[in-house]
């Protein structure tokens, strides 16, 4: 009991600064705002609650339980295992405390080289995705029937459909009223499939590429009806 006791005490302190150290990294996290708050904020909290729940475990109910099941047989030499973790060790550890530049300096020059990335680093923390195709929607006012609605849609996928890069244009007008997210009719969700990259012809960039369709359908024909505008616009979302 003395030796798990002494054990305990000695690792101790090395546990809690690591634990410390792990769940200060996490901070960052915790001031997270808006969309990015929302996502990552539980998994820093669930993280340091769980690091906090093994520190309390690791200092009281282990050493309770190494003093129950370790088995106390006497030896006058460590281990071979033991002995060659040794043995590495102090290969490592002696010229590092005979040359203490051999640390410090490697230490000195990873520390500049992270300040040095500070300006590289974004302002956003989740990464803008790109899965190879172009989400569209297009708007129409609300009093717009089924049937001209979808003319109006019909008439943006052949526009679409007339680019080189574009292998195929689904669209999906409306959405019932039970789902999470109902739209009309005059509203629809467009998911337009591009080919590979290097088989572009009309754009070198995916923004070029999205400007040119979005000038194409804004030659859609727009008509009055008394007092309202009738007609499709188009909002690429990504």
């Amino acid at each position: 009991m003395e030796t798990v006791l002494y054990a305990a005490k000695e690792v101790g302190r090395p546990i809690v600064f690591g634990i410390a150290i792990i769940i200060i990294v996490f901070l960052p996290l915790f001031t997270l705002q808006g969309f990015e708050g929302k996502m990552f904020s539980p998994l820093a909290f669930t993280i340091s609650f769980a690091l906090l729940g093994s520190l309390i475990l690791s200092l009281t109910l282990v050493p309770t339980l190494c003093t129950l099941f370790l088995k106390q047989v006497p030896h006058e030499h460590d281990p071979i295992h033991i002995r060659w973790l040794k043995h590495a060790y102090l290969v490592v550890l002696k010229p590092c405390v005979r040359h203490p530049w051999l640390v410090i300096i490697p230490a000195v020059l990873a520390l500049a080289g992270s300040f040095a990335l500070v300006p590289m680093i974004g302002t956003e923390f989740l990464p803008s995705l790109d899965e190879g195709s172009v989400a569209v929607q297009t708007f129409r006012i609300p009093s717009i029937s089924l049937t001209e609605s979808l003319d109006l849609q019909t008439r943006a996928e052949r526009i679409l459909k007339k680019f080189p890069e574009v292998i195929d244009v689904v669209s999906k007008t409306g959405r019932a009223d039970i789902a999470s997210d109902p739209m009309g009719v005059e509203l629809s969700d467009v998911i337009v499939t591009l080919k590979p990259r290097e088989e572009w012809t009309t754009a070198k960039s995916k923004d070029e590429l999205v400007d040119k369709m979005r000038a194409d359908l804004a030659v859609l024909p727009r008509r009055r009806t008394r007092h309202r505008r009738q007609g499709a616009r188009c909002r690429q979302d990504g």
